[in-house]
């Protein structure tokens, strides 16, 4: 066995590459979320949001995945936020103040702010169009 042949891959970690991975994935969801709000999911083509999003087709579907995929990651996106896309709102600082909180005046209200916040009407009404949508 000679010397070649032994080697050992290196990994590539890349943490730029990451960055730019992560915030083309919040492009694409964020141009889906805005889309399917404004034309409804089964009218809003995978071309589309790509075009909105800047990025090829096979982009969005390497990135994210398919119109399933993509409405899952705009409803995410909506609800945690840009600032924190990967981490569930249960989890949040904003979150744990809020469920903390003793006033029950004041706990509803966080929570209410969130919702105006993240426009959840808004969002809950995409997805129900998108479940009846044939």
């Amino acid at each position: 066995m000679t010397n070649r042949s032994r080697r050992v891959k290196r990994s590539y970690d890349s943490p730029l590459r990451r960055e730019r991975a992560e915030a083309t994935r919040l492009a694409i969801a964020a141009a889906a979320g805005r889309l399917f709000a404004e034309r409804g999911y089964a009218a809003t083509s995978i071309e589309e949001i790509a075009a909105a999003a800047a990025v090829s087709r096979a982009t969005v579907f390497s990135s994210v995945g398919g119109k399933p995929e993509l409405l899952t990651a705009a409803y995410r996106l909506a609800v945690r936020g840009p600032a924190n896309a990967n981490t569930p709102l249960g989890q949040q600082a904003r979150s744990r103040r809020i469920s903390a909180e003793a006033d029950a005046h004041k706990l509803l209200a966080g929570y209410a702010g969130v919702m105006v916040e993240a426009d959840l009407g808004r969002l809950f009404a995409m997805i129900v169009r998108a479940i009846r949508e044939p």
